[in-house]
């Protein structure tokens, strides 16, 4: 049910604008680095090597959180350049 709650925060995100996207993207960020936590502590506790826990889906862990993070700030920030532009020139 969380997955499903995450997908439809998601969908919303498309109609309503502003810091909605920061709201879902930490609602998202937050299950995915504990994940990784988890993957990382059973890698040093137990050793486990397998692909299924050390492989893609710890890089995933970090990489989708931190890309989708990372891109909202740049589109604020160019929200803010823009904002800073526009001002200057009236």
């Amino acid at each position: 049910m969380g997955d499903l709650a995450i997908g439809v925060a998601r969908l919303l995100c498309i109609r309503i604008k502003g810091t909605f996207w920061l709201a879902v993207l930490l609602v998202t960020a937050i299950p995915y680095y504990g994940d990784a936590y988890c993957h990382i502590h059973q890698w040093i506790v137990n050793d486990n090597t397998e692909p299924g826990n050390v492989g893609i889906p710890l890089w995933l862990d970090f990489i989708v959180p931190t890309v989708g993070l990372l891109l909202y700030a740049a589109r604020n920030s160019a929200a803010a350049a823009l904002r800073l532009a526009g001002e200057s020139r009236a």
